[in-house]
């Protein structure tokens, strides 16, 4: 895994120093199959719980994704 991103705000055109994780497909591949093994053992409603629970924490941080958003794309 390497590190990668050149992020620049729309509004002040400075860095932000934003970097985003990098992967081969073939490293992508390898994780996906080895988590599918898991996963396929976790029950319906265990994979609904934790859905939720995903979804709460975005909803608690919504102000934050919303702030991130309009400083990296200008939207």
């Amino acid at each position: 895994m390497s590190w990668i991103g050149q992020e620049e705000s729309p509004y002040t055109q400075d860095a932000l120093e934003i970097l985003y994780p990098s992967f081969t497909t073939q490293q992508l591949t390898e994780r996906s199959a080895k988590a599918y093994h898991q996963w396929r053992k976790v029950s319906i409603k265990e994979r609904a719980g934790l859905l939720m629970e995903s979804l709460e924490g975005v909803k608690g941080r919504f102000f934050e994704i919303a702030y991130a958003t309009m400083h990296t794309t200008g939207q």
